[in-house]
């Protein structure tokens, strides 16, 4: 009887390190936004990860419209980290390594593009949805943006990156 319950909490145990492990197809494609957002200020970073490793951290205004979708905007400007992520294998970690490319309002001896930043961060689950921490801030994936903001994101990111945002 033991060894049944021994044998049933290890099936238990490893199932679940299957299903939380991380995969490709769990974060490129789609924008990631801060879970909470105060709408009327509108100022947060998005991220994107690209299917060819590639990933971009924005930093602008976004504006909720009407119809509950987001429109991106590069006015008053924005602020844009460009580098590559890695999928740790065998874990629910993303390996990021990326540099400050280019801010609209340059500071007092700021070198651009920036050194090398390298961080890790988690994907996790919760109430079915995939969730990135960062520094201390949940992101959720989402599909609110508008055609027209999305096309805002790529021009700004293909103007800086060309061989990225295709």
């Amino acid at each position: 009887m033991k060894h049944q319950i021994l044998l049933c909490l290890l099936f238990i145990y490893f199932s679940s390190c299957a299903t939380s492990q991380t995969t490709i197809s769990d974060v490129r494609g789609y924008p990631w936004i801060p879970q909470k957002q105060n709408w009327k200020e509108g100022s947060f970073e998005t991220l994107y990860f690209y299917n060819d490793s590639s990933f971009v951290k924005i930093a602008s205004t976004q504006v909720l419209t009407d119809k509950d979708s987001i429109s991106f905007m590069s006015e008053p400007g924005f602020i844009l980290y460009s580098g590559k992520y890695n999928i740790v294998k065998g874990t629910n970690e993303i390996l990021l390594q990326y540099r400050l490319l280019y801010r609209t309002f340059k500071l007092t001896g700021e070198k651009l593009p920036s050194e090398y930043i390298i961080e890790k961060i988690s994907l996790s689950t919760s109430k079915n949805n995939k969730i990135i921490k960062v520094e201390g801030i949940s992101y959720i994936k989402t599909k609110k943006f508008t055609m027209e903001g999305l096309h805002k994101l790529n021009d700004v990111v293909k103007k800086f990156l060309p061989s990225v945002a295709n």
